[in-house]
């Protein structure tokens, strides 16, 4: 249709055009997580709808809240950002905005409807292994610590992980408790005894947690970490770490003969038990230039190491 009524018939479509638009955040949820909400809405011509409420309906139909139109610019009305909880089964939802204050004509009994999506996932699971000594002696027991972290913040005490050598095999089955690591929010640690295999070897054991569909559901995890296990030790070294000038004894200072290595106590004395061979062995502190030892272990092996305090820096030197 052309002319003058057709013109006029645009005009009034457009004085009761209405749109309204769903922001949604983030568009894949974990189960049960935030989902934060805000709805836009455009009337031509403009109206002010703020003070006025927008519905907000799960996948069934219930009224799980609303948004309250609070700012206008121009011709759109917004709300503020609404919090809702997602719900806690996975995969797509559906869910709908009911606006019951649209201009007559644009929908039966002036109701505005905007249907929106997102998608429901698992909590995602953090499985962590720290601690293993550097070396570890073949058919000896060592230890390492287990951390275990949920992204929702779930507690996890209770929760299983499971250790597999290299071939697979299960080697522990490990009930996380309530402990968690000082400093941390929900990194739940527990430490577990492993038996090291007979022969001497470089491998990569993993700690999982298998997929958990209980409320709320999480992801499986893994993580893989590494494991020298070395022949028995035979010779021991200890050395004592001392300041050059002050002759005072350096607690924390690292020995280290690769794979071996141990750290000075109060009075600065570090032991570790190394296999026979040549070593270079590097001793360092903070704050103290570090030094280096070639040892040659057929024995045991017992002496002093003095460290230099780093020389410092003068700030009104040039340097070219």
């Amino acid at each position: 249709m052309t002319g003058p009524n057709a013109m006029n018939q645009q005009s009034d479509i457009l004085e009761t055009s209405f749109d309204m638009l769903i922001d949604v955040e983030p568009g894949e949820v974990a189960a049960g997580g935030a989902l934060v909400l805000r709805c836009a809405a455009r009337a031509t011509p403009g109206r002010d709808l703020r003070g006025q409420s927008v519905q907000i309906l799960d996948d069934t139909g219930s009224t799980v809240g609303s948004l309250t139109f609070s700012m206008l610019d121009g011709a759109t009305n917004t709300t503020e950002p609404g919090t809702f909880a997602a719900p806690t089964k996975l995969g797509s939802h559906g869910w709908r905005a009911v606006f019951a204050g649209a201009p007559e004509g644009h929908a039966p009994g002036g109701e505005a409807i905007h249907d929106f999506f997102f998608t429901v996932v698992a909590h995602r699971a953090s499985v962590l292994v720290w601690g293993a000594p550097s070396a570890i002696a073949a058919g000896q027991s060592f230890t390492v610590t287990l951390g275990l972290k949920c992204s929702g913040g779930c507690d996890m005490a209770g929760r299983k992980i499971q250790i597999t050598d290299a071939s697979g095999a299960e080697v522990a089955m490990v009930q996380m408790g309530a402990d968690q690591l000082h400093g941390t929010s929900g990194l739940h640690e527990t430490k577990v005894t492993l038996q090291a295999p007979a022969e001497v070897s470089r491998q990569t054991w993993q700690a999982r947690i298998a997929r958990d569909d209980a409320e709320p559901p999480h992801e499986a995890a893994t993580a893989a970490f590494g494991l020298n296990f070395v022949a028995p030790p035979e010779h021991r070294i200890e050395i004592t770490v001392l300041d050059a000038e002050t002759k005072a004894p350096l607690r924390g200072a690292s020995i280290t003969a690769h794979p071996f290595s141990a750290t000075t106590n109060a009075e600065g004395v570090a032991s570790m038990m190394v296999c026979a061979g040549s070593y270079t062995v590097w001793v360092s502190a903070a704050g103290h230039d570090p030094v280096c030892k070639y040892l040659d272990m057929s024995g045991d092996h017992t002496s002093v190491a003095e460290l230099s305090p780093e020389a410092k820096e003068d700030p009104d030197a040039f340097y070219y």
